[in-house]
């Protein structure tokens, strides 16, 4: 049998597929095991909150991404509360709450910096321009997406790049 874990991270796959019925089936069982390690609550609560939103049900999925965001800094991973933080502002983004999804994203970008967390930086910053686009501040969102971008250089992060790039190409 699969250790919620193991399970978890089979529901991350097909999150990465695109499949979120069959994620959100798999999140599902790995939440409902009796007995799971303490340790294994964050990366649980945080992927039924990806397969959760990919789904459409935002408000379950902050809730869940509010939990592992609790686990995470019980186990003193801040970088993943963090992420999951981050997490939850990007549910407001996807209900076109902009504004609000524009001010959490400032807040993970700062605690980013103050944690010396830089893939959670460009991430803030990525995720800040693509509210402020939203929003219709292009020259902002063109600023904040180039600092994403000198990050991921900084990173070596090849895809989080190609990433910066296409995005700074959609706001042109």
């Amino acid at each position: 049998m699969a250790t919620p874990l193991q399970q978890s991270r089979v529901a991350y796959f097909y999150v990465t597929e695109g499949r979120f019925i069959d994620a959100l089936t798999v999140s599902q069982e790995a939440v409902a095991l009796p007995n799971r390690p303490r340790e294994q609550d964050g990366p649980v609560y945080y992927t039924h909150g990806i397969s959760l939103g990919g789904t459409g049900y935002f408000e379950d999925a902050r809730r869940y991404f509010g939990l592992a965001v609790k686990a995470f800094e019980h186990s003193g991973d801040l970088c993943s509360a963090l992420d999951a933080r981050s997490e939850i502002a990007l549910t407001w983004h996807r209900q076109s709450e902009f504004v609000l999804a524009l001010s959490l994203q400032q807040q993970c970008l700062e605690e980013a910096k103050y944690l010396g967390y830089p893939r959670g930086e460009a991430t803030a910053w990525n995720r800040i321009a693509i509210a402020q686009d939203r929003l219709g501040d292009y020259h902002e969102a063109l600023e904040s997406h180039r600092n994403s971008l000198r990050i991921r250089q900084t990173l070596g992060d090849i895809l989080g790049e190609i990433s910066s790039l296409g995005n700074i190409g959609n706001v042109h």
